[in-house]
């Protein structure tokens, strides 16, 4: 799951030295790090970049056939 790897990777390191870095406040990677969930913006995609990681977005192959799949709520 995506918190929990978030959450250990701003573990590996001091609070401190994680905001200097980043940019982000002290508050904010304090919560990160506990695990709590984020508002995905583009402060913690370029702190994860910083960082040497990226996110990325790939669509779900559902089993089956169409008829198997959820509907698209964007069509």
């Amino acid at each position: 799951m995506i918190l929990d790897e978030v959450a250990e990777l701003f573990e590996k390191q001091p609070i401190r030295t994680i905001s200097r870095a980043t940019g982000l406040s002290r508050a904010r990677v304090s919560s990160l790090r506990c695990g709590c969930s984020f508002r995905l913006d583009y402060d913690l995609i370029h702190a994860l970049y910083t960082m040497g990681y990226e996110l990325k977005l790939e669509e779900i192959q559902p089993s089956g056939g169409p008829e198997n799949q959820p509907p698209n709520p964007l069509y």
